[in-house]
């Protein structure tokens, strides 16, 4: 499973109409068949560690073929080349979570070396 994590925000002249239209835009891409979800939130905690991005999306895909389909689709490109005219700056992280992904198991009983819990 991939997900695609996007950092943004809008620059100060933006228009809330601009916002406004650029975030239905993203919200469209729950339409392309590859996205299998997506969240939208504009930043809900912790300003001080995120600026200076105020909001945030989640899209996830069953597969990179899936991710790579979703960046091409036409829809996707109006959308970006709309929004980044009023972003100030977009940033993008893919990760996969599925069974290639590194897995971790909890174990309480003891914190890594150099850490103590």
């Amino acid at each position: 499973m991939i997900h695609h994590l996007l950092f943004f925000w809008f620059r100060k002249d933006a228009s809330q109409a601009e916002v406004e239209e650029v975030l239905a835009g993203m919200r469209s891409f729950a339409t392309i068949p590859a996205v299998k979800s997506l969240s939208i939130s504009e930043n809900r905690d912790f300003p001080e560690t995120s600026a200076p991005f105020t909001h945030a999306a989640v899209l996830t895909f069953d597969d990179v073929v899936g991710r790579n389909t979703y960046l091409a689709d036409d829809l996707h490109q109006a959308v970006r080349r709309r929004a980044m005219s009023v972003l100030g700056e977009l940033r993008t992280i893919s990760v996969d979570t599925g069974r290639a992904a590194e897995s971790v198991a909890r174990d309480e009983s003891r914190a890594p070396d150099g850490f103590s819990s």
